[in-house]
C-alpha cells in the first residue's frame, strides 16, 4: 500500500540520519521496490525513491551502485 511505502520511507531516512545505512540501504530498496510495483519505474514516486536508495547506497560506500541508480533517477526526472 502506499501509505506504508510512504512510513518505510521515513524509517529509512531517521535510519540514515543515525548513521544506519544499510538498513536504510535495505529499506529505500524495498520502497522502491513496492512504488515500482504499484506506479511503475518512471513515475515520479517511484524516481525519487531511486534517488534516495542511490544516496543510501553511497553512504554505504556502494559508489558503483550508487552512481548507477542516481544516473537513472536524474534521466527519468529529466523526462
Amino acid at each position: 500500500h502506499p501509505h506504508t511505502l510512504t512510513a518505510f520511507g521515513a524509517l529509512a531516512l531517521i535510519l540514515q540520519e543515525k548513521g544506519d545505512h544499510l538498513a536504510a540501504r535495505d529499506l529505500f530498496r524495498q520502497v522502491l521496490e513496492g512504488r515500482r510495483f504499484i506506479f511503475g519505474s518512471v513515475h515520479p514516486d517511484s524516481l525519487i525513491s531511486l534517488n534516495n536508495l542511490g544516496v543510501a547506497e553511497l553512504q554505504a560506500g556502494e559508489t558503483a551502485q550508487a552512481v548507477a541508480h542516481l544516473r537513472e533517477a536524474v534521466s527519468g526526472l529529466e523526462e
